[in-house]
């Protein structure tokens, strides 16, 4: 049986210093942060940052913005905020 190329490997995910103060104090969840940039409902990407958002289920009218950039294949997540009435 020959033998199957996995591919590239996976971005490894980084957090800078001040997005895991962020996370912290607003209680975001990483997993949480990680689904936005996985599965944004929109998407801004500027020449360094991007920004990715991504409404929260229920009747809340909750954005979470997370604002993250490319380091060759890493992906390093800036910042994570929460939008009121927002549309993503």
């Amino acid at each position: 049986m020959p033998d199957q190329d996995p591919g590239p490997p996976a971005p490894r995910i980084m957090v800078s210093r001040h997005a895991q103060i962020v996370l912290t104090e607003r209680r975001l969840p990483l997993e949480t942060v990680l689904a936005v940039v996985a599965d944004p409902d929109s998407v801004m990407a500027g020449p360094v940052l991007t920004w990715s958002r991504k409404r929260l289920p229920g009747p809340s009218d909750r954005v979470i913005c997370v604002v993250h950039r490319r380091e060759r294949d890493d992906i390093v997540i800036v910042t994570a905020l929460y939008e009121r009435g927002a549309t993503p």
